[in-house]
Formats: structure tokens, sequence, C-alpha cells
């Protein structure tokens, strides 16, 4: 049985027991302050370290992992993986970041601060990795550069590198085609004038009939131009009609043949068999809805004029654009069928 005074024990043995598990508990705190020189305690006996403060972290030497780990980052979602917008690679580590966003254009590596490339190629095949993934081509396959899938003559490397760009797989979509005019062919082919006679109209107003050999005789008056020669002036009292192409002029004498050099070329498009003519110098042609005429033609190309007088030249097919144009006209065009 209890008695009142064991009771009161009990009661002050807790309060005494709790008392000595509170001085315990300081008593270890106070040690691991003393022993761990102060809040820099870093473990205990001989690798504690000193108590010195700590250095504050330079946020500046890590500035650039800063802005990358702060910038968006804009994705597209393409049928292969989920990649970023703009691409860069290092050229120190030669190691592509497919994370980074547009804001590192024309700036350098996030990580080692190295020039960047922006827009990858991975597979080295000219073509940029985004292009080809728009337009439905294997960036991860370099033999897709010299593939023609809409099979208009245009390889898909030809396609990506025309300004503007066209699509790879879109027949109607290609680079001009006076960029893949080409001259097959130049040879001689002269003209043999004869002027047969002359007709006065009225006082001073002429027509001269000429025949050109193989073709069928004409009236013209100065100003005209039967193959390709204007009628530039008569002499009536030699009677000699004198015509002229650019600086080059020749005299007709009356019923007499007179044999004119010139040069015939055979010019086409390498990717489009279809598109061909045979033409001497004065020539006009149409392509793609725009007139040229030619104002030259030398041992080996032909020298073309827009409306606007714009020269441009068409250089001789090499022999690797004859192979194509070859393989073109025969439906043979590179890649998977």
């Amino acid at each position: 049985m209890m008695t009142p005074e064991s009771k009161g024990i009990g009661t002050h043995f807790d309060k005494l027991l709790l008392g000595l598990c509170i001085l315990s508990l300081v008593g270890s705190l106070g040690y691991m302050f003393t022993a761990g020189g102060g809040f820099g305690y870093r473990g205990g006996g001989e690798h504690r370290q000193s108590g010195n403060k700590a250095e504050p972290l330079d946020f500046q030497a890590r500035s650039n992992e800063w802005s990358k780990l702060t910038s968006p980052v804009a994705f597209t979602q393409t049928n292969r993986v989920l990649s970023s917008e703009d691409r860069i690679q290092c050229l120190n580590t030669n190691v592509p970041s497919h994370y980074i966003s547009a804001q590192y254009k024309d700036r350098n590596c996030p990580v080692c601060n190295h020039a960047v490339v922006i827009n990858l190629d991975n597979d080295g095949d000219g073509m940029l990795d985004s292009w080809e993934e728009v337009n439905g081509l294997d960036r991860t396959n370099e033999m897709d550069a010299g593939w023609d899938p809409d099979r208009d003559g245009y390889t898909n490397l030809e396609e990506f590198s025309a300004s503007p760009q066209t699509h790879p797989k879109d027949p109607e979509s290609h680079p001009p085609h006076i960029d893949a005019l080409r001259t097959y062919l130049v040879r001689d082919d002269p003209l043999v004038f004869k002027f047969m006679a002359v007709n006065e109209v009225s006082f001073g107003n002429f027509t001269f009939q000429v025949s050109i050999l193989g073709q069928r005789p004409v009236f013209k008056k100065i100003g005209e131009a039967p193959g390709g020669w204007t009628i530039h002036k008569y002499d009536a009292k030699k009677q000699i009609l004198s015509i002229k192409r650019g600086d080059q002029q020749f005299d007709l004498p009356r019923r007499r043949l007179v044999r004119i050099p010139q040069r015939r070329a055979v010019i086409g498009v390498i990717t489009n068999p279809d598109k061909q003519w045979q033409l001497a110098t004065g020539d006009e042609m149409d392509l793609d809805g725009q007139k040229y005429k030619v104002v030259d033609i030398g041992a080996n190309s032909v020298l073309l004029s827009n409306i606007a007088g714009e020269e441009r030249p068409v250089p001789k097919a090499s022999a690797e654009e004859e192979e194509k144009y070859k393989r073109i006209k025969a439906g043979k065009f590179p890649g998977p069928a």
C-alpha cells in the first residue's frame, strides 16, 4: 500500500529524471560546439576544420551556367525526338547540345565559353538538321543529300542550297531552271545571203528582196531583220545592201551570194530534258515565263540577255552534268524508289 510519503517521492523523482535528461542534452551540444571549433564543424578528430567561415559561392564564375538554367527553351515536336528549336555544337568539345535556347545565337558555349555553331548538321551531308526534320528527311543519314524523292531533277542538297529554299518532296517546288541551263553543243552554221531585187514603193521608199540559202525569198524594208540580220542601209548608186548584227556588218552586192559566218548552239535545262532550244545570235527563247535573247555564242558557251538587259552566261555542260541529263531522260532518279 502506497503511503503519502512514497507518493510524493515518486512525483519528485519524475521531475528529477527530466532535469537530468535536459542537462545531458545541453552538455552534449556544448561538447560538440567546443570540439568542432564552432558551427563550422565538419567532422571529428584529425579531420575537423579550423572553424573559419565558409567562403560565399562565386556566382559570377558560373554566370554562363546560371544563364543556361534561367533561359527559356523552345521545343518543337518531331517524329523522332523532342528537340530544341535552335541547337548548337561546341567547336571545342565537338559535342552537340540539344537543349540550348535561341538566346545563345552568336554567343559562346555556356559550358566552356568556346565558339559554337548554330544549328547542327550531325550527319555532315551539307543540310541542317532542322531543315531535314521539317521536310521529312533523315538527319542521321548522309546519303539522302544526293537523293531526289520528288523526281524533279534536283537533289535534296540542291533544294536546300537554293535561294529561296525549295521543298524536296514537291515536284512543283524546285530551284529556278535558269540555274540549270547549260550549253550542250556549239557548231558553225553559216548563212548564205543573196540580194535579188529592189522595189521602190514610193519616192525614197524601198523594199528589198532577200533570200537565205535553203529558205524562201522575202521582201524586207530598212530596219527589218531577215535571219536575225538587220537591213541597215542601201546604196542605190552601187546597188549594195548592207546588213548588220551587233558590231558586225556585211555588204550584199545585188545578185551575188555572200557567205556570212555564224554559230548555232543547242542549250537546255539539265534537270528537264523537255526544255531544249537550237539558237543563233539574235534569237529569243522563253523559260519559265521569262524571255531571253541570245547576245553572243562563243566557242563553248552562250550569252543571254533578259528584257531588262541583264546578261547571263550559259556555260558548257560538264561531263558529270551530261551524265545526269542522260539519267533523268531515262527516268533514273537517285534514292529509294
